[in-house]
């Protein structure tokens, strides 16, 4: 490792597999296992959905609430012989049957019919006339005219000022059409109204439970529409706490509505950014609707759908395919038709998984099946394929770029019109326009589109107009983009289309590489600055404000995409124009309040929103004598740059995807993480695929490195895990090994014979490191952590444990250190369980004897700066001052997302709670560990698992060793 280096990052990683292990509960046992909230405590989730999955495939197909009876209704047909005065009845029967299993569509024309014959009919009731024709309102404003909708609503509060739904249904369908003005208007309204009610002593309780909730679930909806989150989440509470009480024998729409509000809960949660709470909510609403209804039952395939849109945001796509697998099952069990909105968008996020996933023609094949289902349909299915471009992203790979393109021509030039060119759905689907046309060799036109695209593609103020919800999602997309804008500048370096453009395509690629590998952990800085920033009121109060106007223009750009989605004859251009001034103004005011912050604090804004990486920022970083060795894996290839100090850049792309870069790196790991129990048990390291990796990678781009004698690595995707030092430069057998063990590797040309190599987290780091101010004086020499006890258990087995006598090896004589025990550190084996918390982690009693040698060595005090046992919580480490330390050792486990419960970053494992005066969960995480303040010229990380990935979307380095990097 380098000196000149402020920071270095020595990760040593033990990687273990565990058999896999099956688990199922029963559904009582999972509503214990789901999280409770009270106040601010909260229970995460498990760590998947295996107890959730293990209920639905055990449970029958038993329909406890009539579903089919009322399905067969909906299917029936008029007969031949009714006399036409029984017409209004028949279709007043067959659209309530509709509605109770969702096909509204269809519910909406049976009462288009039954208003027509009312209205041809004698001597009907005002009464009877009014209900029909408040419920065909109610029908339009849900998926048909909604002008007629507040038309006929307008009327009702005209005649009845005190008919308090009709106020609500006037303000929510004000709401849908943009006119907040409007809707808040009715708002104020019903309050007054509620006044009255409340006063009244002819009301009944229940009637006052029914307003209480009708008024709270239109305060969330407004609020939601407004991005107001965390005010819509109390309204949004306070309506599903009055549905309860107005249960009754034959309310089981009221119960259906309990759940789907909490539905509407987790999606809010999920904007806030708050994903266990949302998983815990959708949960327990998915299990509350298995217990009233099992599965055969509309509202329990909705709310399964809904609990897999929460573990998508989650970026567990894999679960969320098992999950809509179900749902979809459910709907198909119960006859429904994919033409209907509730099974057809959750047939449409199914086919989104399969994009996400990779599975181009299960995706293509899925959506083309939906299209063809959805004929009477085609503008629902219109209107999801163009505000989400999985449609045209799956045909564009799965060979079909030629009918991506109308589809995202239309759909750019839509997006530019409304929403203007520089908002970031216009950018995403330019973007994908882009792939469409380099997939059909349209490259000019494909590089003008993505150099049009990325830069709001990319840029970090833009990211606020899209929505949390969808990240993790909207992560996978941009990868897959930026890969096809790499492989495009690729392909043109060299030609005449690279001059005509006037770009140097190489240097683009390096530059869109960095951003690519560090966008999640960018995301996380941001994150954790905004955290830190809570220690200065003026920036936090900036920051406040900057976000809170932020979260409120991505939700108006969304309900404009909405309002502009509807046919023209039902939008309200005043609403419109009205909306989009109230955007502009929100706009304008963030902007202020962001070049605010820019100027008042430049330091926090390079933190979060850093200056792009480029190859002559490299180059005035780079000390004589570097090089640096760029790589970036891509499905279809692995592309390299090599930057010297100074001259042209070499660029290389290799045909070695993704996959076929995993499975070498495998390769070469087997004799560098054995699974051995004695040293002579260790593999042979493969000398052959070393070097094949080298002549792949590195040969080609020699010509600018060659001259150098220390090589600054940023590895990509597996390539992370590998350290660059053990490639071999040259085709040579391995010899015969010698008497000694391992003594035939002493003449391998190994590169770390000719270069010193030192590894960076990003492009960028290289910049940040050698702006650093120098180290202070007075630092003391070590600080670790090791041994942490996770229970009560291993804490007592410590205390009466005797030290392990070990014989040393002798310095003399013949040794035989074949059948030396290799010792290695427990793995925590959690592989299929369902529900796996930190008091589950083995113990690791060797980490204190490292921890403890290494302080001894530099002369530490071991009572002040070693933290092993009972002493290593977490909250110690944060309140610690680490910056006066020059070597910090964490010596446990590491892991990544998704091995423990609720656990969604990288983290590193310490005493759990309640051991000692443990008040923290044990888990220092990524975002946790960015917050220290560190000014270490060594971190070391020996635990397991720091070598590998971020789970979904994982980056090159370890998650822990960049947030280690950051700190510093």
């Amino acid at each position: 490792m380098e000196a000149n280096l402020k920071s270095t990052l020595f990760l040593v990683s033990t990687l273990a597999l565990a058999a896999c292990q099956t688990q199922s509960v029963s559904l009582e046992e999972a509503k214990q296992i789901t999280a409770k909230f009270a106040g601010q405590s909260f229970t995460p989730p498990p760590k998947n959905i295996s107890d959730i999955t293990a209920i639905l495939d055990q449970q029958e197909i038993i329909d406890k609430t009539g579903f089919r009876a009322n399905l067969a209704r909906a299917r029936a047909t008029k007969p031949a012989d009714m006399d036409t005065a029984d017409f209004t009845q028949f279709y007043i029967d067959r659209r309530d049957a509709r509605l109770s299993v969702g096909l509204t569509l269809d519910a909406l024309a049976d009462s288009r019919l039954a208003v027509k014959y009312l209205r041809q009919s004698r001597g009907i009731d005002a009464r009877d006339r009014s209900k029909v024709e408040y419920v065909n309102a109610s029908i339009e404003g849900s998926v048909g005219d909604i002008s007629k909708a507040i038309k006929y609503f307008e009327k009702t509060v005209d005649e009845d000022p005190n008919y308090f739904i009709a106020v609500a249904r006037l303000a929510e369908l004000y709401a849908e059409t943009g006119n907040i003005e409007g809707a808040l208007r009715f708002k104020d309204k019903l309050e007054k109204l509620g006044i009255g009610i409340s006063l009244r002593r002819r009301v009944t309780e229940r009637a006052k439970a029914s307003f209480k909730q009708r008024f709270a679930a239109l305060n969330a909806q407004l609020a939601q529409m407004q991005g107001k989150l965390q005010e819509a989440e109390k309204f949004q509470r306070q309506a599903i706490a009055a549905e309860a009480p107005l249960r009754e024998e034959s309310s089981s729409r009221r119960i259906s509505s309990e759940y789907m509000g909490q539905y509407r809960l987790a999606m809010n949660l999920i904007k806030q950014g708050r994903l266990l709470e949302a998983e815990a909510v959708a949960r327990e609403a998915l299990l509350n609707s298995l217990g009233t209804y099992g599965k055969a039952h509309i509202t329990t395939a909705a709310v399964a759908a809904g609990l897999a849109k929460v573990v998508l945001a989650q970026g567990r796509f894999g679960e969320a395919k098992e999950l809509l697998s179900r749902s979809l099952a459910m709907y198909e069990s119960l006859g429904l038709p994919k033409s209907g909105r509730a099974r057809g968008q959750a047939e449409y996020a199914f086919g989104r998984v399969l994009a996400l996933t990779g599975d181009w023609a299960g995706a293509t094949r899925q959506f083309d099946q939906l299209k063809a289902a959805m004929n009477n349909n085609q503008a629902l299915f219109s209107r999801w394929a163009s505000t989400d471009n999985s449609y045209s992203l799956a045909l564009v790979k799965s060979g079909r770029a030629g009918e991506a393109l109308l589809l995202l021509r239309q759909m750019t030039a839509r997006d530019a019109k409304s929403l203007g060119t520089k908002h970031i759905f216009t950018a995403r689907n330019k973007a994908v326009l882009g792939m469409a046309l380099s997939a059909t060799d349209n490259k000019q036109e494909a590089l003008s589109a993505f150099r049009q695209a990325m830069p709001i593609l990319l840029a970090k103020s833009r990211q606020a107009d899209s929505e949390i919800s969808s990240k993790a999602a909207e992560s996978i997309q941009t990868n897959f983009v930026l890969d096809a804008y790499i492989s495009l500048l690729a392909s043109v370096r060299g030609t005449q289309l690279e001059k005509k453009a006037g770009i140097n395509a190489a240097a683009e690629a390096f530059r869109v590489a960095d951003i690519a590998r560090s966008r999640s952990v960018q995301g996380a800085l941001a994150a954790s600055g905004a955290r830190a920033a809570a220690g200065n009121k003026a920036l936090a109060g900036l920051i406040r404000k900057e976000q809170d106007a932020q979260k409120q223009v991505t939700a108006l750009f969304g309900l404009l995409a909405n309002v502009l989605s509807r046919e023209r004859s039902q939008q309200d251009p005043a609403s419109v124009k009205a909306l989009r001034t109230r955007i502009d103004n929100l706009r304008l005011a963030r902007s202020a309040l962001a070049e605010e912050i820019n100027s008042r604090f430049p330091e926090y804004a390079e933190l979060v929103n850093p200056k792009p990486a480029t190859i002559k920022r490299v180059q005035a970083s780079m000390k004589s004598g570097e090089a640096m060795i760029a790589t970036y894996v891509t499905d279809e290839a692995t592309y390299v740059w090599s930057v010297p100090k100074s001259g042209d850049v070499s660029f290389h792309a290799a045909p070695l995807g993704r996959s076929r870069i995993g499975a070498v790196v495998a390769e070469l790991r087997t004799s560098l993480d054995p699974h051995a129990t004695k040293l002579g048990d260790i593999p042979a390291f493969n000398i052959r695929v070393s070097n094949r990796l080298y002549n792949a990678l590195l040969a080609p781009v020699k010509a600018g490195w060659k001259s150098a004698t220390s090589l600054l690595i940023v590895a990509d995707g597996a390539l992370g895990q590998l350290p660059f030092s053990v490639l071999v430069t040259e085709n040579r057998p391995l010899g015969a090994e010698s008497k000694s063990l391992f003594s035939n590797y002493k003449s391998v040309p190994w590169l770390a014979r000719s270069h010193a190599v030192t590894v960076l987290p990003s492009v960028g780091s290289l910049t940040s490191l050698r702006s650093l101010p120098a180290a202070r004086k007075g630092r003391r020499p070590f600080f670790g952590v090791g041994d942490p006890f996770f229970n009560q258990a291993q804490a007592n087995e410590a205390a009466t444990a005797r030290p392990v006598q070990t014989a040393g090896l002798k310095s003399r004589g013949a040794f035989n250190v074949r059948g030396v025990p290799v010792s290695l550190r427990a793995a925590p084996v959690n592989t299929g369980k369902g529900s796996f918390g930190i008091d589950k982690l083995p113990r690791l009693p060797d980490t204190r004897d490292e921890v403890m040698s290494i302080a001894k060595a530099v002369n530490a005090d071991l009572n002040r700066d070693v933290l092993v046992g009972a002493r290593a919580l977490e909250e110690t480490i944060k309140s610690a001052d680490l910056s006066g330390y020059k070597v910090i050792a964490f010596a446990t486990h590491g892991l990544v997302p998704g091995e423990l419960d609720g656990l969604m970053q990288p983290a590193l494992a310490l005493s759990g709670p309640g051991i000692g005066n443990g008040k923290e969960d044990g888990l220092l995480t990524m975002d946790e560990i960015l917050g220290l303040r560190l000014d270490a010229d060594w971190v070391v990380l020996s635990a397991c698992n720091t070598a590998s990935g971020n789970g979904a979307g994982a980056e090159a380095f370890s998650g822990l060793g960049r947030a280690f990097f950051y700190a510093g």
